[in-house]
């Protein structure tokens, strides 16, 4: 029986593309265990405390996700197995709004404190758990951005409750009376590029 070793390679070569293609962007599979970059050097910041029952990861500098962008990766999760930035603690002032309060001691919640580089967006992407409803699989899905104020502490929420994935950024008045004050102005956003979740 004759080889055709030429015919191997090719079957070989259209498998492998077809395994990488199958596994999605290798940037984006990275961004699951790499932590978020906080900016480092001299330069305005502002903090934000993120606040989950899913997964939150941040594109610094952007207002659309590419995950190839310095200092993208995860900034809170509440399951395990990802990269592992809970708990961060900048001492923040802690917000009053009706949301924190009903969920203060929920154990299935994630938080963290952050530091962000202030003046230029930050794109942020949430990804929940998702839920099962007899035939059908459900999940929140939502990037969105805004640019942070130098000085300021904000606190951003991502929820899956039910049916319904809340999503929200706050800025929170330095007086703890205070508490949640106006919504931060925040954009829907998608990908940088067309191609950036192949």
């Amino acid at each position: 029986m004759k080889i055709n070793c030429t015919r191997i390679i090719q079957l070989v070569t259209l498998a492998s593309i077809g395994l990488f293609a199958g596994c999605g962007n290798i940037a984006t599979v990275r961004s699951f265990s790499t932590p978020y970059a906080e900016p480092s050097g001299a330069g305005d910041v502002a903090q934000i405390r993120v606040i989950t029952n899913g997964m939150v990861r941040a594109v610094p500098g952007q207002s659309c996700i590419n995950w190839r962008s310095p200092g993208a990766g995860v900034m809170v999760a509440a399951q395990k197995g990802f990269a592992n930035v809970n708990n961060h603690d900048l001492q923040m002032p802690k917000a009053l709004s009706e949301t924190t309060v009903l969920i203060s001691g929920d154990s299935s919640i994630a938080r963290s404190e952050l530091r962000v580089s202030a003046n230029v967006p930050i794109a942020l992407n949430f990804m929940s758990q998702g839920y099962i409803s007899g035939p059908n699989r459900y999940s929140c899905q939502k990037s969105l951005s805004f640019i942070p104020k130098s000085g300021e502490n904000y606190e951003a929420i991502f929820l899956e409750q039910g049916s319904q994935c809340l999503s929200k950024i706050r800025a929170i008045s330095s007086n703890e009376a205070v508490g949640v004050a106006d919504v931060a102005v925040t954009n829907d956003v998608k990908f940088c590029n067309a191609t950036d979740n192949l």
